[in-house]
């Protein structure tokens, strides 16, 4: 089985959470709810962060020769 990598892996999870954190923080700024936008903000700043960190280990090299 050809290997997948891991932003490849979790891209839907990670999607559906930035997608609906992000879609409660602006309705919640809407509304006026300014706690529940800043808890949903800094959710969407986590999973982002998270998506860049499997992007990140992917690109690492395995070994030592692959690095140059």
């Amino acid at each position: 089985m050809k290997e997948k990598t891991l932003l490849r892996r979790f891209r839907w999870p990670l999607f559906v959470g930035l997608f609906a954190s992000a879609q409660t923080a602006g309705l919640a700024y809407l509304y006026g709810d300014t706690h529940t936008a800043m808890i949903a903000f800094v959710v969407v700043i986590c999973v982002a962060c998270v998506a860049v960190v499997l992007n990140s280990i992917d690109e690492i090299p395995k070994t030592i020769e692959d690095k140059d």
